[in-house]
């Protein structure tokens, strides 16, 4: 059997939780209306995104992703 997780382990687990779904939100949110501000909150100042766009693979600084966020993509 495992011995029991403290009770401050378990509430420092879940703020670490909260604050991820936090960081996922703002990219939801910023990418549901186009908004740079929120997106960029959700990134730090050097991520990449990779992925694909239109059928092609891409990748692109967070102000290359948030121009064509704000554009519509």
């Amino acid at each position: 059997m495992s011995e029991p997780v403290p009770a401050a382990q378990k509430i420092e687990s879940f703020a670490i939780l909260e604050e991820i779904a936090a960081t996922i939100q703002h990219y939801v949110d910023g990418a549901r209306a186009a908004d740079s501000g929120l997106i960029r909150l959700a990134f730090t100042e050097t991520a990449r995104i990779c992925g694909s766009y239109r059928g092609k693979a891409v990748e692109w600084s967070v102000q290359e992703f948030c121009w064509i966020m704000e554009k519509g993509g």
